[in-house]
């Protein structure tokens, strides 16, 4: 991978509109997969651009090179593959006419798809050529999925001069993994189900998602008949009317099969009476629906900014009962929906048993878990002899870990601490405990935003000599560069493919304290 795909856009970005790349190649070095031209005019047309990767966001990217400008250009286009090949037409080129010193910005479209791409496959879903926002490109195969991730893995650690590692890759099923789904209620003839298009506000309606398991679909098709027989209504953010906001379906398996536990997120005010009924008419109709909660919480737009959901309000049950039985490691687990549950929970076990493989963990460690969400990442820990100390901002969350610990290794030390790791304050309290007991071995799974800059910064005075860290794309390059200038050396990384059919790529990674 060279170094001339390390691309840099402007801060003010602007969709199509881009500037030059910078590299640390001499000039006019270029890549292979880059479509070399004189100039770019208004309304010109630039033919057979190969698409040679993809983003962040699991869109294609572009090489154009302008002799004129003598720079190279990068272009992303939603739903292109790598292989395909496209003519785009300049819509809007400026030029620093006056002083020439420099480049252009250009914005290209796609003006024709000329050749498929040798891995494109017809997708699965009808809603996918709808744009649905549940997927970047289902229309590539699974396995070239797997090797664009890996380009982008090793592009994030050349650009973040990360030290090179071979990379073990975890692979998920394609389909039926998701275990954690919410989808927008709305009107529009009559009460719908759906999911955004990308960068829309406006949701597109769903009759299925391959994406959950197949029980998790019967029971989408029985609250939807259930909500729409109940008179049941859709927030209207325009009017001000209604109080149904989402639906949140979870799903476990357990004895061979998988279960579902439904969640309908609303407005406080909503009637209970009519959601009971409608609760009880759908877990009676879907054998797979074991219980339906209520929260009024308002939707994940509506709560609090943080490296976690705050889940602090207990779900209400009106029908069935309020958890999932999930076998995890020869055990049966009862997992909350007021915690943090992971998409792809059907890997979880795999994430776990590779967390002990790579702790090197002894009987009587004293292991942190932070960001800790239910604890399954410390369960097998737990079970080896190790003493665990769970840290998450969510109470509910942290219940659920003592009641797994009771179960896996019954006696065994297993303590919680409640706040949030990213508020100085409660770092300080958490500091104070470290004193007389600081950890062997810390884990960290702080999700999608990274670590804050204050827990960081707590890592450095905290120094574990072992450190796990669990996270995924340009936050965990970024936090990985951060600890390795300041003390920490990489070890060791596996990959896991939590989120099939988009960019998104879960990377384990062990660190040494070195000073």
């Amino acid at each position: 991978m060279t170094s001339l795909l390390r691309a840099v856009v402007r801060k003010k970005r602007v969709v199509g509109l881009k500037t030059p790349t910078e590299t640390a190649a001499t000039p006019g070095f270029l890549h292979e997969e880059t479509v070399v031209v004189n100039s770019l005019r208004q309304d010109q047309v630039v033919r057979g651009v190969p698409v040679a990767r993809i983003d962040e966001r699991g869109h294609g990217v572009v090489h154009v090179h302008v002799r004129q400008d003598q720079e190279t250009f990068t272009f992303n286009y939603p739903r292109t593959l790598p292989g395909e090949k496209l003519n785009l037409r300049v819509g809007l080129a400026k030029k620093d006419r006056f002083n020439k010193k420099e480049a252009g910005s250009y914005r290209l479209a796609i003006d024709e798809r000329t050749a498929a791409s040798v891995d494109e496959v017809t997708p699965r879903c009808p809603h996918f050529r709808q744009e649905c926002g549940g997927c970047a490109f289902q229309s590539l195969s699974y396995e070239a999925q797997l090797r664009e991730k890996e380009k982008l893995l090793n592009l994030l650690m050349e650009q973040f001069e990360l030290p090179f590692l071979a990379v073990d890759m975890v692979p998920s099923t394609p389909y039926g993994w998701h275990a954690r789904t919410e989808f927008t209620i709305f009107l529009r003839d009559g009460l719908q189900l759906g999911l955004h298009p990308e960068g829309s506000p406006i949701p597109i309606a769903l009759s299925q998602c391959h994406l959950h398991p197949e029980e998790s679909q019967a029971a989408f098709l029985a609250l939807r008949a259930a909500l729409r027989h109940a008179n049941c209504e859709p927030f209207d953010e325009r009017t001000g009317r209604g109080y149904l906001r989402s639906l949140v379906l979870r799903s476990a398996g357990t004895g061979g099969s998988k279960e579902v536990l439904a969640t309908f997120v609303t407005l406080p005010e909503a009637p209970e009476e009519r959601l009971a009924h409608a609760a009880r008419l759908a877990v009676e109709e879907s054998e797979s629906l074991k219980g339906v909660t209520w929260s009024k919480e308002g939707g994940e737009g509506e709560r609090s900014p943080g490296w976690r959901a705050v889940g602090q309000q207990s779900h209400e049950l009106l029908a069935g009962r309020p958890y999932l039985l999930y076998d995890f490691l020869d055990m049966q687990l009862h997992l909350s929906p007021e915690a943090f549950l992971r998409p792809n929970i059907f890997l979880a076990e795999e994430v776990a048993k590779s967390a002990l493989e790579m702790s090197g963990a002894c009987e009587g460690d004293m292991v942190w878990d932070a960001f800790s969400g239910q604890g399954l990442l410390s369960l097998p820990l737990l079970r080896l002899g190790c003493r665990v100390l769970a840290l998450d901002r969510s109470l509910p969350a942290l219940q659920a870990v003592l009641r797994h610990a009771q179960l896996a290794a019954p006696g065994q030390d297993a303590r919680i601490f409640c706040g949030d790791l990213g508020v100085p304050a409660f770092l300080q309290r958490l500091a104070a405990a470290a004193r007389g007991e600081p950890p062997k071995i810390l884990l960290v799974d702080p999700g999608r935003n990274g670590m804050p800059k204050v827990f960081r910064r707590f890592l450095l005075e905290l120094q574990a000599p072992r450190l796990l860290f669990l996270s995924g794309g340009r936050v965990m390059a970024r936090d990985l560069a951060w600890l390795l200038k300041r003390g920490y050396q990489l070890h060791s990384l596996k990959a896991f493919d939590l989120q099939p059919h988009s960019a998104k790529l879960s990377v384990l990674a062990k660190l040494e304290w070195s000073e």
